[in-house]
């Protein structure tokens, strides 16, 4: 009788787990609209705006263009793009953990003061976080256009390895998230970890600059998601180990953010 109650009770809780996020993706227009207040809120009596966020983006793209481009084994048109490229992938990845970290935390409010789903926390971060992308986005655009860089029908294999980001983003909001909430020092030790990770990553560096090196920075898993979204752009190639990995790394990330999600549902309220 024991093992059935417990059963039926894992039952229940991956139903509360689907309903959870069934719940949170119905109310797009409520995450939308508070997705966007908290961009308005940030930028609030500025001149530009959102704009800043291109602006800080281009400025970083041409100092490292301007310092690392002299060591580069490649023309200033390549380099610049694979910079710029490059670092859009790494301001996804990165604000999807550093905001994912902390999406319950910052909630807190809204989380105790009322019923509502925790997928809805997460839809506004995801949500903010492919705003600004966009507008990051612009530069790169602007850069292909400059440097005339004409992406092939390959190309379509970058969008494929966003829509995988934004999965992997979804599961990592949940993982970080949770485990945050319930271990406040964890969110510094990820902080730490990416200020590593970045200089470990092939954004304003070449493979073959480093030579053997490479051979063990490819266990970096941060360097097949650059890689999976940046060559099918700019040298029209598709990177299928890399696209292995991503996926291999998707599909455990949802696995296991569907797991901790069935564990802690209940429980991040307390955490709080």
């Amino acid at each position: 009788m024991m093992s059935l109650a417990v059963y039926e009770l894992g039952k229940g809780q991956r139903a509360a787990a689907i309903q959870d996020i069934a719940d949170g993706f119905s109310r797009w227009r409520l995450w939308m609209a508070l997705a966007l207040e908290d961009i308005n809120r940030r930028f609030k009596r500025t001149y530009i705006g959102v704009l800043w966020t291109t602006l800080s983006f281009a400025l970083f793209v041409g100092v490292k263009v301007l310092i690392f481009g002299r060591m580069a084994p490649t023309d200033d048109a390549f380099f610049t793009n694979y910079v710029a490229l490059g670092f859009f992938v790494w301001m996804y990845i990165s604000s999807s953990v550093a905001d994912g970290s902390n999406v319950f935390v910052v909630s807190e409010g809204w989380i105790k003061g009322g019923r509502l789903p925790l997928t809805l926390f997460v839809c506004i971060s995801i949500t903010r976080s492919l705003i600004l992308a966009f507008y990051n986005f612009l530069v790169v655009v602007a850069l292909l256009a400059i440097y005339r860089v004409a992406p092939s029908w390959t190309a379509l294999w970058s969008v494929v390895a966003f829509s995988l980001f934004i999965l992997c983003s979804f599961s990592i909001h949940f993982i970080l998230g949770t485990l945050c909430t319930r271990f406040r020092d964890m969110a510094h030790l990820v902080q730490a970890i990416m200020r590593v990770m970045f200089f470990l990553t092939p954004i304003f560096w070449l493979p073959e600059q480093i030579g053997p090196l490479w051979r063990y920075l490819q266990y970096n898993p941060f360097a097949h998601f650059l890689m999976a979204f940046r060559d099918p752009l700019l040298t029209g190639t598709v990177p299928l180990q890399s696209f292995q990995i991503v996926l291999a790394i998707t599909a455990v990330l949802l696995a296991s953010s569907f797991t901790l999600l069935i564990f802690a549902r209940r429980r991040i309220i307390f955490w709080l």
